[in-house]
């Protein structure tokens, strides 16, 4: 299995997912100021399209066979999964805001608010990939 598999795989792992979550709907919730319900519909959209797109590319083993797995591969995965999963759910997320208030738009702040929440979870699927290893 591939570093970008692991990554990719880690990210559905029961303990990883409601954690990031909850981390991404507090983020949310602080930089765009919604209520609770709306917040959590939104996390979900946004969450159900990045790991959407994560499973479908998982699952059309357009992947490849996994090489090696030095730091740079793990590096080079966790980037290329920490943008693909910010970039699809900023952009649905500012496709929600945009439908209720069209002059919506992000601040940069709030953009940094859910870099972070993206960060967090992906360090968390690193972690319990970690930990499996072990």
């Amino acid at each position: 299995m591939s570093t970008l598999e692991s990554l990719l795989r880690a990210q559905w792992d029961p303990w990883v997912l409601p954690l990031a979550l909850a981390c991404e709907w507090w983020a949310l919730w602080f930089a765009l100021g919604r209520n609770f319900q709306k917040t959590a519909g939104l996390v979900l959209l946004a969450n159900a399209v990045s790991l959407g797109a994560a499973w479908g590319l998982e699952a059309s083993g357009g992947l490849g066979i996994g090489g090696e797995t030095t730091w740079l591969a793990w590096a080079a995965s966790a980037a290329a999964v920490l943008l693909a999963n910010f970039g699809l759910e900023t952009q649905v997320l500012g496709f929600a805001m945009r439908l209720g208030r069209p002059s919506w738009r992000w601040n940069p702040y709030d953009l940094c608010v859910v870099l972070a929440a993206n960060v967090f979870a992906l360090a968390l699927a690193g972690g319990r990939l970690a930990l499996a290893a072990r």
